[in-house]
């Protein structure tokens, strides 16, 4: 029988616990690391320390920083290595690595540690010739070996010379390629003799390639396209962009991967067995929820689970099949698993006497309550559970048509189970605009999850039981009102399971036993739940006692997340951890603060071990939204995105990458400034005469010695002209980073290469140039920062003046071209 524990005390006592653990700083033992757990990472437990991934210098890109995330806390993409020492992530524009591979586009780069600090490097090549713009060529549908090290994907401009037209039409648009950051191989390249014809307007996008997932080490990669490549497809008769179909490369060879039993291809097409909508228009960034690939590909790159034929071309062409689910092995035939078998003990199976066919109406179905299953696997693809109205053996009902049936593929021994506890009811729905009439839609019911064992099940009934099937027995997990239409408040929603031995992490949209109310905007009214499998008790993780509202959690909370999983999210059969390989942790991001150090009301970043509940970020009072990234399958690192000085050498209030490390941090960039010579060794004081400061300027000096020390960073400020663009002038002690922010004005940064004075120009925001126009007159304050290269900084604060009339002095216009030289 389940036992339920009550959430509101379950994290009260928790949260006790959490805050009478002692720190690690308090702890008997001192941190190896005790020298870089300063600032921030003090207060973090385990004697981690954050290091920052991405650099200090943001490369003129102040205005338009690629890491912002979007509306609700969604940021760029990141895929993390099982080691921690390596990560690829997604810029949304411009560039973080100073690589001149980058130019000025967004796409993905990678993070590297080294014994120093973090190196970033552009992990995609440039685009090759001259046809297309670099900014019409991000990466799409992108996919990573285990170390990012190689990198898959989809992109619309050439990154080939082979790929380049004679005559310029975009007859290449949209080729999936495969990239070690240096060279890159064009995996779709057709093998036909003469040119591709060309296509019109609508053909020439993204969707018509996507990369499907890969082998672990990138040596296998698997792409759908609606382009023909191969004598096979040129045998199948299947009309050039018509359907999709399933490709496979390995070393450099290109062929078929969904080959039916008979050693054909079908003119229908085919479609990985593992996401709801198999790209239905030509943009690939329709987002779906997480495990959209349900490991349709396993893990070492051998094996396909696929429908045939292309169930979006089959109602289309009456002379088709109906679609059948099939399971290719590398070097072994085809096995139709949709199929009955021809007699006692055959390999042999055909499609059943008018076959009802997948559960293919409408959404296809992916690996969560949101939608219909038909089929799951496990990464090495020894087990696979699918759905479908027929009757495949002896003992599944032949009366009942309206019942979705739940089967288990047992891939070693060859053998078919029936699962009637996981059947599915099936009832049809009311006819609206995008649901035409006599649609059969399952709406109670569902498969959930597959553990990556192949041994344990999750799936719904339909009467609304959460239930694990495990090794041939079925056990009560929650009783609970679930549907799949998240909008509805206090029903169930599951969106991301993980199964670690016998402990099962669940992100759920709705209460688990009705024990907590989920309060607030889809998709953030959600919370962590455990269920212990030996004690058969539901716990939540994330809840916490006085609060209605949910918390919002999830595993993750970027663009590749749980709640979408569009076309710049990695695919493949390695989804984001978000728990520990053993179980005992799991990080979390949380709306509500759960831990008596986290100040704000923004997102933070918490970790769960064993009981103890840890907070990563920062939850310092008016700190911005966290994001976290993941965490490695060991618990050490756990990368979050902050825009907080989590480190004394972030100077800026910009989104930064951090791995939050057991044992870890850095010393500051040993960046030396190089020796003073003449003038340059006389300090920092701002010349008289002619060059006086403005009447009503503030000036602001630091204090030292004529000849600072080396690497020390000295600032002096005054304004020098007033108008509708303000001049001011700094003296500083070295090369390194000008920074020039305020209220009203737009934040301006200069890179100086050597002491002395230079100028920089201030232009004001929209909002304070109306005031300007209007009132004659505008002072605001500013803070100008100066960042010397060997990390110090120094901040000046300074009021600066605009007027509409500057009288005889030169236009501000022309003194900015001045100072951007």
């Amino acid at each position: 029988m389940r036992k339920s524990l009550p959430i509101a005390g379950l994290a009260a006592a928790a949260a006790t616990a959490a805050l009478a653990l002692p720190s690690a700083a308090a702890a008997a033992e001192p941190c190896p690391n005790a020298q870089y757990r300063t600032g921030p990472s003090l207060a973090l437990p385990d004697c981690r320390a954050y290091e920052m991934v991405t650099p200090p210098d943001k490369y003129d890109q102040i205005q338009a920083w690629p890491l912002n995330p979007t509306a609700g806390s969604s940021a760029p993409p990141a895929f993390v290595s099982p080691s921690g020492d390596s990560l690829a992530y997604l810029v949304g524009s411009g560039k973080l690595a100073d690589d001149p591979a980058m130019g000025v586009l967004g796409g993905w780069e990678r993070g590297l540690r080294t014994a120093a600090g973090w190196r970033i490097e552009a992990a995609q090549a440039p685009v090759q010739g001259p046809f297309f713009a670099p900014a019409q060529s991000p990466a799409q549908w992108a996919t990573f070996s285990d170390d990012v090290s190689m990198m898959a994907f989809t992109a619309g401009s050439p990154y080939s010379p082979l790929q380049q037209p004679s005559d310029g039409r975009r007859e290449w648009f949209g080729a999936a390629h495969r990239t070690d950051g240096h060279t890159t191989d064009w995996l779709s390249q057709p093998t036909w003799a003469g040119a591709l014809p060309a296509m019109n307007t609508s053909e020439a996008t993204m969707g018509r390639w996507r990369v499907d997932g890969a082998s672990s080490s990138l040596d296998t990669v698997y792409f759908s396209s609606q382009a023909t490549h191969t004598e096979l497809d040129d045998a199948s008769g299947r009309p050039h962009h018509t359907a999709w179909a399933v490709y496979r490369w390995k070393d450099g060879e290109l062929s078929n991967a969904a080959v039916l039993p008979d050693g054909t291809v079908s003119r229908g097409g085919s479609i990985p067995a593992d996401h709801s909508a198999p790209v239905t228009d030509q943009s690939p960034s329709a987002a779906n929820v997480e495990a959209k690939t349900a490991n349709a590909i396993s893990r070492d790159g051998r094996s396909l689970l696929f429908v045939s034929p292309d169930p979006r071309r089959a109602p289309a062409d009456p002379t088709l099949p109906k679609p059948q689910l099939y399971l290719a092995r590398e070097g072994e035939p085809t096995v139709l698993l949709s199929g009955a078998p021809d007699g006692p003990g055959s390999a042999v199976r055909t499609p059943v006497a008018g076959t009802q066919g997948l559960s293919l109406a409408g959404a296809l179905g992916v690996s969560a309550v949101y939608h219909d299953i038909y089929a799951l696997s496990n990464p090495s693809h020894s087990t696979v559970v699918f759905t479908t109205r027929d009757a495949l053996t002896d003992d599944a009902p032949v009366d009942q048509p309206d019942v979705n049936k739940t089967y288990v593929y047992d891939v070693g021994a060859d053998e078919l189970t029936y699962l009637p506890e996981a059947d599915q009811m099936l009832k049809s729905t009311t006819p609206t605009v995008s649901q035409p009439p006599g649609l059969i839609n399952p709406r109670k019911g569902s498969l959930v999850a597959l553990s990556p064992d192949g041994t344990q099940l999750l799936y719904l009934t339909p009467s609304g039981e959460l239930r694990l099937w495990r090794r041939g027995a079925s056990t009560l997990v929650v009783s609970a009102d679930v549907t799949n239409d998240t909008s509805v408040p206090e029903q169930t929603a599951i969106s991301a399971v993980r199964f670690r031995g016998d402990r099962l992490f669940m992100i759920s949209h709705g209460p688990l036993g009705g024990e907590t109310r989920h309060v607030g905007a889809s998709p953030r009214r959600s919370h962590v739940y455990l269920y212990d499998v030996p004690s058969e008790t539901v716990s939540c993780l994330s809840c916490k006692a006085g609060y209605e509202t949910a918390s919002g959690a999830s595993f993750s909370n970027t663009a590749g997340n749980e709640f979408s999983m569009g076309a710049t999210a990695t695919v493949g059969t390695r989804p984001m951890r978000g728990v520990t390989a053993s179980g005992d942790a799991v990080a979390f991001v949380s709306d509500i603060p759960l831990t008596a150090n986290d100040h704000n009301a923004k997102r933070d970043v918490y970790l769960w071990k064993d009981g103890d509940l840890q907070l990563l970020s920062s939850g310092a009072t008016g700190a911005a939204d966290q994001v976290l990234y993941d965490i490695t399958p060991d618990g050490r690192d756990v990368f979050i995105l902050s825009r907080e000085q989590l480190v004394p050498w972030d100077i800026d209030h910009l989104y930064d990458i951090y791995d939050v490390r057991v044992g870890g941090g850095f010393d500051p960039p040993a960046v030396a400034a190089p020796p003073c010579s003449g003038d340059e060794c006389q300090g920092v004081v701002v010349p008289s005469g002619g060059e006086q400061p403005a009447p009503g300027s503030e000036t602001a000096t630091g204090a030292g010695n004529a000849e600072p020390a080396r690497g020390a960073a000295r600032l002096k400020v005054a304004q020098r002209r007033v108008g509708r663009a303000a001049v001011v002038a700094v003296r500083v002690s070295g090369p390194g980073r000008v920074r020039v922010a305020g209220r009203g004005v737009r934040t301006t940064a200069k890179r100086v290469g050597r002491s002395g004075r230079h100028r920089v120009v201030l232009r004001l925001r929209r909002n304070a140039a109306r005031r300007l126009a209007a009132r004659g007159r505008v002072a605001t304050r500013v803070r100008v920062t100066f960042r010397a290269r060997s990390g110090r900084r120094v901040t000046r604060r300074v009021t600066v003046r605009f007027k509409t009339r500057v009288g005889a002095s030169r236009a501000p216009a022309a003194k900015a071209k001045g100072d951007r030289r």
